[in-house]
Parts: C-alpha cells; structure tokens; sequence
C-alpha cells in the first residue's frame, strides 16, 4: 500500500514484495549483529581484557619514579576542579576527566609510564578504605598488565595526623599494620635491600611541631610488629 501511494503500480508493487522474506532475513541478522557489536564494544569493561605489560626494563637500572594521584574515581576528585580548568581556554587531561578506576585508563597511564622509563609510582595514600586506598590496592596493584612496575605508598601526614585534632598519632600504627597486611607482602612493592619502602609527606612540619621522632619509632615498630623492617622516605 505504501509503495503505491509512492507511485508503484500494482504489478510493480507484487514484484518488489517478492524480495519482502529476504529483506526480513537481512533486517533480522543486522539487529543481530547490532547486538553483538553493542555488548562487545560499549559492555567492554564488564569483561576481562587481556593488557600486555609494557615495561621492558633491565636488571642493574636507575629507578626512576613518580608521585602518582589516585584521587580520581568516577567524579574526577569529587569534582574539586583543576588549574588548567579555570584558563580562559580549558586544558583538560589527555583523557579528559577521566576515570582512574577503570583499568583502562590506568593500562594508558602504565604506557605513558613505559615510555618515560618511569618504572615506580610511589601513590598518595589517606588512609584505609579512601579511595586512594581502594584504587592503589585494588585496581593498580591488581591490574594484568603491573608488569615490573613498583608501588610505594606516600603517607599523606595532613590527613592522616590533623591539627583538627591536636595532631593526634592514634592512625599511626594502625596504618602501618595495615600497610604490613596490605600491601608490604605484594611482589611489586618497591624494596631497598628487601625493606618495603615508605615515603613521607610533610616531615618537616612533624619536625616543626616536634613530633618526627615519635612517629617513626611508632611507625617502625608497628612495622617489626609485623616482620618488616621499613625503609622510611621524608619528603
């Protein structure tokens, strides 16, 4: 009926319904194939990948390493905002705002990584269960493609030691304990001399306020508590 509203005649019309099954048999196997292309390609991350591990870097080297901010997540830190952000002209990331739970976006990061020849990321670290926490352990230190790449932990001190609470050590060794169940035992680890490495933030200000010494007795006693003997970093 359409296609003699359309000028067909009904001779011609009879002749094109001829092919009607074999156009219903093409529609069906290209919604088919629409759905096996929709759940392989955006249902990706719902599936193990296979990620080759780029670093490729000889035995006798200089470690070179890198602050890593695992601070991202879903929200892009909360939604905190960035420098480039506030330029006249936006400068995003290369990946844009991206995701640093998604094992992809931190497969690209480990590429750019390898090219640099960057073979340890000492990662910001708040605390048990932040999302610091839950990213390094969970998902960097988890990923298929870690390779030889190194983590060491970086103790954020402010977060961790707040003058909101008159500079409190009570997290102190329970983070370290922590750390020794953790983290410590994973074979990425970074190690000097097969001590756990732990780097530090803000010493100088533990310094300032008196509190340096006591801190690192407590942390390396936690530490022996467990069977480590820590290797401690000031920053």
């Amino acid at each position: 009926i359409v296609m003699c509203c359309c000028g067909l005649t009904v001779q011609q019309t009879q002749q094109v319904t001829k092919f009607f099954p074999l156009l219903l048999m093409l529609c069906f196997f290209a919604f088919i194939l629409g759905l096996v292309l929709y759940f392989t390609t955006f249902k990706g991350n719902d599936q193990e990948k296979d990620y080759e591990s780029p670093w490729t870097l000889p035995p006798g080297k200089v470690t070179v390493g890198a602050y890593y901010y695992p601070w991202y997540g879903k929200d892009f830190h909360g939604g905190a905002g960035y420098m480039r952000k506030e330029l006249s002209t936006v400068q995003e990331p290369e990946l844009g705002e991206y995701d640093d739970t998604d094992p992809d976006t931190i497969y690209q990061h480990f590429l750019w990584s390898a090219q640099a020849n960057i073979g340890l990321w000492v990662t910001s670290w708040w605390g048990d269960g932040t999302r610091s926490d839950k990213t390094t352990k969970d998902v960097i230190m988890q990923h298929q493609a870690i390779g030889e790449l190194e983590i060491a932990l970086f103790y954020e001190t402010t977060g961790r030691i707040e003058e909101s609470e008159g500079y409190s050590l009570n997290r102190v060794i329970p983070d370290i304990k922590y750390m020794c169940q953790h983290y410590f035992p994973h074979r990425n680890y970074y190690r000097v001399n097969g001590r756990p490495v732990l780097f530090i933030y803000l010493t100088r200000m533990l310094a300032e306020l008196g509190l340096l010494g006591e801190v690192i007795e407590q942390m390396r006693k936690a530490a022996s508590e467990e069977g480590y003997d820590i290797y401690i970093v000031g920053d």
